[in-house]
């Protein structure tokens, strides 16, 4: 499916904000297995990024380009362009334009470049992310809550297990964040509307 309009984007993003703040009940949603795993990953891509929150309608365009980048360089650092000196790598506009659908039904519309520096890093902590539940608001929409948690560099967990089992593993594993989300559903595919994310003390 092509990305929609912004204003169509915005009229989506409008329908579940309406949903919430009029107080229509959320149906809760299935999560077995296969589903929470899907959603888990789902909303890692988000965390181990470092998205920040932003409202329905209101996801900035240099806000998609840095979870894009960012996103290449964790997930898919093959199809950057290293440089002579393996420095920095260049993400052309077409492959930020692949993550941006993917995960916002959306492109870029201001600052659009043929391609975009990335500088190529490593050792950051493995961030991951958990949801805890689903509720169907209609229109293909829901609302999700979960859990962030953050591990060594290099940590080789499942992090799909519950806490208790990264303890009794003695896995060094601390939960940084909680997360509340809307997002619509698109085919099999989920995308993302509105994100907060609350650090824990």
């Amino acid at each position: 499916m092509p990305a929609c309009s912004r204003r169509t984007f915005l009229a989506t993003a409008g329908l579940a904000t309406a949903a919430v703040l009029s107080g229509r009940t959320a149906t809760a949603a299935g999560l077995d297995a296969e589903r929470r795993r899907q959603l888990d990953t789902f909303f890692s891509n988000f965390s181990e990024t470092g998205l920040e929150s932003f409202a329905a309608g209101h996801l900035s365009d240099a806000a998609m380009l840095d979870f894009a980048l960012s996103h290449v360089l964790i997930n898919a650092r093959h199809e950057l362009k290293l440089s002579a000196s393996g420095e920095t790598g260049a993400a052309s506009a077409a492959l930020v334009d692949k993550v941006t659908v993917r995960y916002f039904d959306q492109k870029l519309e201001a600052g659009r470049q043929p391609s975009y520096s990335v500088p190529i890093g490593d050792g950051e902590a493995y961030v991951f992310s958990q949801v805890g539940d689903l509720r169907e608001l209609g229109g293909g929409l829901f609302a999700a809550t979960g859990s962030i948690f953050s591990a060594p560099s290099g940590a080789t967990i499942d992090p799909h297990a519950k806490p208790e089992s990264w303890a009794k593993a003695g896995d060094d594993v601390e939960k940084v964040a909680t997360f509340a989300a809307t997002i619509k559903q698109i085919d099999k595919r989920f995308v993302l509307v509105e994100y907060q994310m609350q650090p824990v003390d």
